[in-house]
């Protein structure tokens, strides 16, 4: 005899294939790791619980040139089964995970400095200050 079943037998513990396909690519050569990040964390929280081997797998084979080789040194802590493990690999591309973009987070204003050449004459010089 068949067993009875609620429905949600099979669609939690499964990706599917809809989803899987939105996992971003990385490019460091062409793509922004700011917009990736983003695109990371909107996936993760998407993704089924107890699948995060799957998607940082995914995330691994999505990552082309230098990003790639970086994160196959870092395979063994990167391929477990904890969200934080998708964390760690925005943190290893240079990101930091859960911080906005330095333009949106300074709190300098972007204004011309003065400065005095001679007693007459004051001239208006943009600066423009970067925070690293």
């Amino acid at each position: 005899m068949a067993e009875a079943s609620d429905g949600t037998e099979g669609v939690s513990g499964n990706v599917s294939n809809q989803l899987a396909t939105l996992v971003p690519t990385f490019d460091p050569s062409k793509d922004d790791l700011n917009v990736y990040q983003q695109k990371v964390a909107l996936i993760l929280e998407a993704w089924p619980p107890g699948k995060y081997t799957e998607l940082a797998t995914r995330l691994i084979l999505n990552c082309t040139g230098s990003a790639f080789k970086k994160l196959q040194l870092h395979q063994s802590e990167l391929v477990v089964n904890d969200r934080k493990s998708i964390q760690r690999i925005v943190e290893l591309l240079g990101g930091h995970w859960g911080q906005i973009d330095l333009e949106k987070g300074t709190s300098l204003p972007n204004v011309p400095f003065t400065s005095v050449c001679r007693r007459e004459t004051k001239v208006q010089i943009p600066i423009l200050l970067v925070l690293t």
